[in-house]
This record gives structure tokens, sequence and C-alpha cells, in this order.
């Protein structure tokens, strides 16, 4: 009862915010570009990024209809990115007001706004531009070597690909899913590894999604994991899917791979989104259930959150994706937005134990399609055993 309260009171001051930030950019913009171009502009902007708030009782009355999933897909960028803009402009004003405040206290706040709040959205434009190209265009191979010390010599130099967050959608293009299977086959793994958000909450994308491991020949194990978003859907209906699948979908349970006589565990995870009480909540004990003695074990989630659990798990290396690098990254730094509220959200990080995780940032996007300084990966990783 508590934790419901909590929650209402924390989902109302979300809105709020969001709400106050989205109305006080509007009032400043109308208020400051005062030409007929500027005020259809804000007015546009406006109207389309609140489209969404129309949308909602529908989306929540029956989420699985076509009708909803096409009403969702077209109103929910706009949404996002208006609010997302909003609160960085109203960030912005208040930088500009302590200016003002200090430094021209007989000039009027409006007056002083007009040229600062230009190249504010210009610069904007300039970075959701070229971000758009970097999430839809390139994709970029990440190759990395992780000793571990327990490793069996005989699987030195296993080859690992790792992908998440392909978030497959009603714009995804097959043409995209096909360049990254086409890329994973080219790498020519020993093992694949999906982590997690490889649809966008709805299994109708299943199939969709599927196309993406045509070109990975058969020889190759795929293996997947929930993430939260195939939580958000009907998660029982996109294991039932997979099923008859090529791609292996491990929910709390292992899959021992095997090369030149040696066992690699691959521990998979349930997503953390998941009911806690239900019966895809994360449950290590029955990931790891049936591992021989002494095998090293790499754990495999959808979130960074899962390397909590590494040492419950014995696992020597953690795998996971969820961060997108917060699709917004200083270019030429590992500065990320996701940084700012994960210890990891990026790359390798090792814990006090010598223990390690991975995050990848993602083949895909999630909502709005750009990914500025943070685009698109495959990850490679190669295994050596311990000197």
């Amino acid at each position: 009862m508590i934790r419901a309260v909590s929650g209402t009171i924390i989902f109302i001051l979300v809105v709020a915010v969001l709400v106050g930030c989205a109305v006080t950019t509007s009032v400043v913009l109308w208020k400051t570009h005062r030409s007929k171009a500027g005020r259809v502009t804000v007015a546009t902007a406006t109207i389309a990024g609140n489209l969404f708030w129309l949308a909602v009782p529908l989306i929540i009355a029956d989420r699985t209809t076509t009708f909803a999933s096409v009403l969702r897909s077209v109103t929910a960028p706009p949404f996002f990115t208006w609010y997302s803009a909003s609160i960085l402009f109203t960030a912005f004003l208040l930088l500009l007001l302590a200016i003002k405040l200090v430094f021209f206290r007989r000039h009027s706040f409006f007056e002083l706004v007009g040229i600062p709040s230009l190249l504010f959205w210009t610069a904007g434009a300039l970075v959701f531009t070229i971000g758009a190209f970097q999430a839809l265009i390139p994709l970029e191979i990440e190759r990395v070597e992780i000793e571990i010390e327990s490793l069996d010599p005989r699987l030195g130099g296993t080859k690992i690909a790792l992908l998440s967050d392909i978030h497959a959608g009603l714009f995804t293009r097959r043409s995209r899913l096909h360049r990254i299977g086409s890329e994973l086959a080219a790498l020519e793994p020993h093992l694949v590894l999906a982590a997690g958000d490889l649809i966008d909450d709805e299994p109708r994308f299943t199939e969709k999604l599927l196309s993406t491991f045509e070109p990975v020949p058969a020889s190759i194990p795929v293996l997947a994991v929930l993430g939260n978003h195939e939580m958000y859907g009907d998660p029982h209906e996109f294991i039932r899917r997979m099923s008859s699948s090529r791609v292996r979908l491990l929910v709390n349970e292992g899959f021992p791979f095997e090369r030149d006589g040696a066992t690699l565990w691959i521990a998979g995870l349930s997503d953390f989104a998941a009911d806690r009480d239900g019966d895809l909540a994360p449950n290590i004990a029955a990931a790891v259930a049936g591992r021989p003695a002494g095998t090293t074990t790499i754990l495999f989630a959808h979130q960074p959150r899962a390397f909590r659990v590494a040492a419950e798990a014995g696992a020597e290396l953690t795998l996971a994706g969820h961060t997108h690098g917060g699709q917004l990254a200083v270019p030429g730094t590992d500065i990320t937005l996701a940084g700012a509220f994960l210890p990891c959200d990026t790359g390798i990080c090792t814990d006090s134990e010598g223990r390690r995780l991975y995050v990848t940032t993602g083949a895909g996007y999630w909502v709005v399609p750009s990914r500025f300084g943070v685009p698109p990966e495959i990850v490679l990783i190669t295994l050596q055993a311990g000197r």
C-alpha cells in the first residue's frame, strides 16, 4: 500500500515537472519569437509534442491492436523529443535568468533571451540531425579482448558477438536488420548473444526481429534474454513465438557452450522489469542449475544491474546492454548521458573482486531515432585464458 502511494506521488511530481517545463518553453518561445514563421513553428511543435497525451487512454485500453501500435509509434517520438528539449531549455532559461540578475538588471528578460534561444534551438537541431544519421546509417564493430583467469585454455580465442537493444518495431527497416545479421555473420563468432530489448514492446514484431539472424549460419548458436521492453508488452507471447525459432531464449536458464572438449556456461538471467513474484522474475539459482563444477560462467542479462548478482552466480564475466549510452555522448570521449545515472554505462568495468562487466550501447534506438556521439554497435569479444 505504501509503495503504491509513494509511486503515485512520484508519478504526479514527474508529470508536474514535465508539464511545467513544456508550458514554460511554449510561453517563452511564443513571447520571444514573434514572427509569423516563428509562431507557426512554436504552435506546431507544441501540438505535435502533446498528441501522445490523447493517445495514452487508447493505448492503455488495448495496446495489442494495430491501431494502438501505430498511434504509439507515431505520437511517442515527437512527445519524447519535445519534453526532453523542454527540460533542457528550461534549465537553459534558468541559467540565462541568473546571468540577467547579475549583469543585466535593467533589461527585460524577454529582450535578452531572443538570440540565445535561437542559438540553443539551432544547436539542438544540428545535434538531432547528426544523431539521426548516426542512429540510422553506421554500425560500428567494437573489438575487445577479455582475459578470464579461470578459463580453460581450450576456450582461449572463443569469439562472442554481443548485441542488444535492437528495438524491432513498426518503423524498423528490414534492410537494417539484415545488415546487422550480415555483420554478425562476417565476424564469424563462435557464439551470438542478444541481450534483450529485441522488440519494441509488442510480440507482433517478433517475426521482423528474427529476420535479423537469417544471414547467421545455423552452425553458430544464437542465444537471447528478455529485456524490460519485452516485459512491457506480453512476455509470455514473445516467449511462445521465440520457442519455434532458431534463437534460443534463456529465461533463467543456462546453456553449456562447448568447444574443443571444454565447457563455458552461459547463464541467461530474466529481466528486472518482471513482476517480483511472477514466474519471469530473475532467478540466478535457476540460471546456474546443472552447471558442472568448476565451469567458467558468463552471466548474460539485459540490464547492467545484473552485475550485482555476479558473485552469487559465480560468474567471472557479466554481459549487458540497456543503456544506449543515453543516445547522447560527447564525441571522442566516454562521457555519455547515461553515465550521469549509472556507474558503468558503456564498455568494461571491474569490481573489487576482479569480476568484470561489459555493457554494449546497443544496435538500435529507443523512440527517438537519434544517437549523437554514440552510434549503434556490435561488440566482438574474444576470450583469453589467464596467463
